[in-house]
């Protein structure tokens, strides 16, 4: 259809209300294909009705795609609006499965630089992201926002997983990222990253753990395979 064929339908979503359509099953895909498809004159009413009311369409099942549709196909200035809302929140977003999904799509619109700070600010919000990992969508922002992550605050959030691996490993999404960091999904590791850190000597990169450095070649086993650039120690190589 024409977006001059749609006005008929967006005259009625409007009677009906935004957020009533929105948040239905079928309501919300008409939504979507009329943001998609019609001038932003023509929606423009619907667009504030959103806008206005974000946070809770972005934690909705339903009303969350129509968040994603306008990162993906709305204006500039509309995107820029929702990214704006979305940073605010992150941190309550991130709590609802569905509002993680929303995050992900904000979050690969940002510079680089803005990916680095969110994954930061994210990270160090205490058992945010092991929460995050036992959902399925949040699980997926999870991976993504490790790899942003720095080398102190990913080996932090690698300690963070450790610790929870007994509860991420009741989850199957838990599993999951334990096993895409090369963590045991059990709680026996618990304990090995009490204050892990990154050090270089010589073109030599480890991992060692302040009070644990007996159990250092556990500790390599649990994050080598998580930890960006480690590379293992040469034979005949020992700690300091």
């Amino acid at each position: 259809m024409a977006p001059e064929d749609c006005q008929f339908i967006v005259d009625e979503v409007e009677e009906a209300g935004v957020d009533h359509v929105a948040k239905n099953k079928y309501g919300c895909r008409i939504l979507q294909r009329l943001l998609e498809r019609c001038p932003r004159q023509q929606v423009r009413g619907m667009l504030e009705a959103i806008i206005r009311d974000m946070p809770s369409f972005c934690v909705h099942p339903y009303a969350n795609y129509i968040v994603q549709t306008i990162l993906r196909h709305g204006s500039s200035g509309d995107r820029q609006r929702i990214v704006s809302v979305t940073l605010g929140e992150a941190e309550e977003l991130c709590r609802a499965p569905h509002g993680c999904i929303v995050v992900l799509v904000a979050f690969e619109t940002l510079h680089p630089d803005l990916q680095d700070a969110l994954a930061k600010r994210l990270a160090r919000k205490q058992g945010l992201l092991v929460n995050m990992a036992c959902s399925k969508q949040g699980a997926a922002l999870v991976q993504r926002l490790i790899h942003s992550l720095h080398e102190r605050d990913r080996c932090q959030a690698l300690s963070d997983f450790t610790a929870a691996a007994g509860t991420l490993g009741a989850s199957e999404h838990g599993r999951r990222i334990l096993e895409e960091l090369g963590i045991p999904a059990t709680r026996s590791a618990v304990g090995l990253a009490s204050g892990c850190e990154r050090r270089r000597l010589g073109g030599l990169t480890w991992v060692q753990a302040r009070g644990n450095e007996d159990r250092v070649p556990a500790l390599l086993q649990v994050f080598a395979p998580g930890i960006r650039g480690l590379r293992p120690l040469r034979a005949g190589v020992s700690m300091p």
